[in-house]
C-alpha cells in the first residue's frame, strides 16, 4: 500500500473510530508493547517487541504508549 493510501486509511481510522494513530507510534495491546508498522484497513499492523512480523490489531484495542 502506498504512503498516500496509508495516510488516507489512517484518516479513515480517525473518522470511524475517533482514534488517531500514525506509523511508528508505540502502542500497547492487551498488555503487549509494539510499534505501528502500517495499516490494512480497518486494522492497524503492529510489530510487537521481540517479534519479526507485524500482525493486524483492532484500533479499539490499542492505546498509545507514552512511556517510550
Amino acid at each position: 500500500m502506498s504512503r498516500t493510501n496509508q495516510r488516507t486509511s489512517f484518516e479513515q481510522i480517525k473518522t470511524q473510530f475517533g482514534r488517531s494513530f500514525q506509523r511508528g507510534d508505540r502502542v500497547v495491546c492487551e498488555g503487549r508493547v509494539g510499534t505501528i508498522t502500517g495499516i490494512t484497513y480497518p486494522h492497524l499492523r503492529v510489530r510487537f517487541d521481540g517479534q519479526q512480523i507485524s500482525v493486524p490489531c483492532d484500533p479499539r484495542d490499542l492505546e498509545l504508549n507514552l512511556s517510550h
